[in-house]
């Protein structure tokens, strides 16, 4: 019988939030991350051939996507994502025309506990979730409720400029 293990052997490295100005460059941030982790695992191992498992392995280490389901009706945008164990302050929520950000850090660890985890599949890492949207929304009149572990986020698709005739001029 496999004797059970304490605290997971390794922790999981927090990337903690940093106060990048862009939703691009947050993303770009998370991307190099997960390179550089992916880089150490690829390290350690004698034998390549693995990339793309060691960047799925990097991944999984550091940022989890919580399930989510993208809908529109009625010319409104509805994007709700599973993120029970969090409270509605600890999430973090960008919003840009086309794009939608949800982040955190994990609420679950096993620091502190002294008692044997025998199985634990709770998502480790950050909570980082990047949805590119179908049509753009106006963020400025974008709403977000949280129920029940639910986060649901709605914003009224933005008016687009009424097709017409581009007028040529002669320079």
């Amino acid at each position: 019988m496999a004797k059970p293990r304490k605290a997971l052997e390794r922790e999981p490295r927090q990337l903690g939030f940093s106060t990048v100005g862009s939703l691009a460059e947050e993303l770009e941030e998370m991307h190099k991350a997960i390179a550089r982790r992916a880089h150490e695992i690829f390290s350690g191992r004698a034998a390549g051939g693995q990339d793309m498992d060691d960047w799925l392995r990097a991944e999984r280490e550091l940022s989890w996507s919580p399930a989510i389901e993208l809908a529109e009706e009625d010319g409104v945008m509805r994007l709700e994502a599973a993120v029970a164990g969090f409270e509605p302050d600890d999430l973090d929520v960008q919003l840009t025309p086309d794009e939608v950000l949800i982040r955190s850090g994990n609420p679950h660890d096993h620091r502190g506990f002294e008692g044997s985890v025998y199985c634990c599949e709770f998502g480790r890492g950050q909570l980082f979730r990047s949805v590119h949207l179908p049509h753009s929304i106006d963020p400025e009149r974008a709403k977000a409720k949280y129920r029940n572990g639910l986060l649901s986020i709605t914003a009224p698709l933005s008016e687009a400029p009424p097709p017409g005739n581009l007028r040529i001029t002669d320079s």
